[in-house]
């Protein structure tokens, strides 16, 4: 049974989602053919070839020329939500009415946004949550209800082990069968991406893949405070970071980052970097429809 508390916040992404789409964010889901789907587009001359079943004898009679009825296919797509719940995920440094906000919260409620941009596109959509395994996946379905149910399912689930491994999503993906989908990885990508570069080449080949990197704003550049102690969060492991040396050590995460882009970008991966504190409706539409109108 989904709390109420939590259906008020679905609520609140289902209308940030309706507020902010006004088009096929998520590319065109429909066709002008012949003879296909359901939705009247318009009258045409008739071509040879044309089945003779669509010819509006009527309209034919009154303008002197064959004219044939054409409709929109309906060309729904398949949206998969693959999200990444691993520890360092939980990591947060700003807060709202003073509660952390962590990086899987954004993650979860880009999430909710991007459903139900799905569902206005009348698209089916999908959950895949993952750690260094493929922990729960939800078949995807068009249906509010679904939607709802998928997005209760997702902030309230408990992962299981708190490491990360991009094998684990790459492969399950791998494995699907049907048509060309739409995958939306939500992840820190903290992880190293250089053992699956091809991979995911080869998965971008078969699928249109995007990329949302939520960081906290402190995972970009750490403040000059004096001596660090950091402790990664998936291994229960410490380091110290001398103050002296915080100008190179925010070099070196620079460089990390950009690397990672760059290996996304390389197995031609659209990527969004959104930061935990940052509002994302402006940059996540502006992406999105700037990859519908390229498309």
């Amino acid at each position: 049974m989904i709390s109420q508390e939590l259906y008020a916040l679905i609520s609140r992404l289902e209308i940030t989602a309706k507020k902010q789409v006004s088009g096929p964010l998520l590319g065109e889901s429909r066709s002008a053919r012949i003879g296909s789907g359901f939705e009247f587009n318009q009258l045409r001359d008739y071509i040879p070839g044309d089945d003779i079943r669509f010819i509006d004898w009527k309209a034919s009679a009154r303008s002197s020329k064959m004219l044939v009825r054409q409709y929109l296919e309906d060309r729904n797509r398949t949206l998969y939500l693959v999200v990444d719940l691993s520890e360092s995920t939980s990591y947060g440094t700003t807060s709202k009415d003073a509660h952390p906000v962590t990086k899987s919260d954004l993650m979860k409620q880009l999430a909710g946004v991007l459903a139900f941009v799905s569902l206005h596109c009348k698209d089916s959509v999908g959950l895949v949550i993952f750690t260094d395994t493929v922990e729960k996946v939800i078949p995807p379905r068009q249906s509010r209800n679904h939607t709802i149910s998928l997005l209760n399912t997702l902030f309230t689930y408990e992962p299981k082990s708190k490491r990360t491994n991009f094998e684990a999503p790459v492969e399950y993906l791998s494995r699907l069968k049907g048509q060309k989908a739409l995958v939306c990885f939500l992840s820190d990508f903290i992880a190293p991406l250089e053992h699956y570069e091809r991979r995911l080449a080869s998965l971008a080949r078969r699928h249109d893949i995007m990329a949302f990197r939520c960081l906290d704003p402190k995972e970009r550049h750490f403040p000059q405070v004096g001596t660090l102690i950091f402790e990664d969060a998936e291994l229960d492991v410490q380091a110290t970071i001398a103050g002296q040396k915080e100008r190179v050590f925010n070099q070196s995460l620079t460089e990390w980052h950009t690397a990672q882009r760059d290996r996304l970008n390389a197995a031609r991966i659209d990527c969004l970097d959104i930061e935990v504190g940052t509002p994302f409706t402006g940059p996540l539409v502006s992406f999105l429809r700037y990859r519908a109108f390229r498309d």
